[in-house]
């Protein structure tokens, strides 16, 4: 999402995500090049809200003021909705698509802030006809842009939860391989699926890594249902429907591979339950498989702000 005050994303050798989740902001900074030159130079986490103050304490930390900024918005910062494309050029499909927004908000139609991306065609040789907007309320973004500003770093783009998983999907499977990403963040995560540089839909879940209690493990199947954490059935069941809905709706190619961000072994047991219960090739993503994890940088501190590091991703440039 990139509001009409902030330039579009250059290159540069060090770029800085920002991400904000349960009380807690999360710094990754990334540099050495593009790509899978890319290195991870910081990841850190600060607790409290999303100030100037706050932001400050990790931008000093961590040495990197005046470094080009993504901030990515965590689901709830913004509302992701499907309508009909206008037909309109390029150059206009942002008013025109604001207008078809305009009772789908509970704010005014002039503080609305939004980004336009296509939706897949449903088969080959066909066009959509629809397209996502991504709509947030500048009343609240305008404090984070001023926290950002101030803390020194170079604001340069606005994200969202679902195309950084776009990015992360693109870094772990075949550029013309289909796969289901789940994201947990503390408290909420996301199953998308992506093929590519392509995002084609992604839903949201009521649980996160501090909220599930994956009692199953490698020899799961020889548990019983009752045995099962509720919440291990709640996201296989909404991988299954996603995937379904992706198989029927885009005409494409079953979903073969789930992959789990961030890759805590805490989650190893949500892994086991999905390849079990779904036949599914389910597996944790490392953060060394990004290709980009130091020796001397502890995974579990990423955990809560892997958003962040999805967001300065640049997407189909994975190794």
């Amino acid at each position: 999402m990139t509001p009409w005050w902030l330039p579009w994303r250059a290159r540069s050798s060090r770029w800085a995500g920002l991400a904000a989740e349960a009380g807690e902001i999360t710094l990754t900074v990334v540099g050495g090049g593009t790509g899978a030159a890319q290195g991870l130079l910081a990841a850190d986490v600060q607790a409290g809200e999303f100030t100037a103050a706050n932001l400050g304490e990790l931008v000093s930390r961590n040495s990197c003021d005046r470094a080009h900024c993504v901030l990515t918005l965590e689901p709830g910062a913004y509302s992701l909705f499907q309508v009909e494309r206008p037909p309109v050029g390029e150059d206009e499909l942002r008013d025109a698509v604001r207008w078809k927004i305009k009772d789908l908000i509970d704010y005014p139609l002039e503080e609305a802030v939004l980004d336009v991306f296509d939706v897949p065609p449903r088969g080959q040789g066909q066009t959509s006809g629809t397209v996502y907007v991504a709509v947030a309320h500048a009343a609240q973004l305008r404090p984070r842009v001023a926290a950002i500003q101030d803390a020194g770093l170079r604001l340069e783009r606005i994200d969202i939860a679902e195309l950084s998983l776009r990015n992360i999907a693109g870094r772990v499977s075949a550029p013309d391989e289909a796969i289901a990403l789940i994201h947990l963040g503390r408290h909420r995560g996301m199953v998308a699926i992506a093929r590519g540089q392509t995002l084609y839909l992604a839903r949201s879940v009521s649980y996160g890594f501090d909220t599930l209690n994956p009692v199953a493990s490698a020899d799961s199947d020889e548990l019983g249902l009752a045995d099962v954490d509720p919440g291990l059935e709640a996201i296989a069941l909404e991988v299954q429907r996603t995937a379904d809905y992706y198989d029927s709706y885009f005409g494409q190619a079953s979903v073969r591979k789930v992959r789990i961000v961030p890759g805590l072994p805490s989650l190893e047991g949500l892994a086991s339950h999905l390849g079990n219960t779904l036949a599914l090739d389910a597996q944790l993503v490392p953060f060394e498989e990004l290709g980009m994890l130091a020796e001397d940088i502890d995974a579990a501190s990423l955990a809560p702000g892997v958003l962040a590091l999805g967001g300065v991703l640049l997407p189909g440039e994975g190794s």
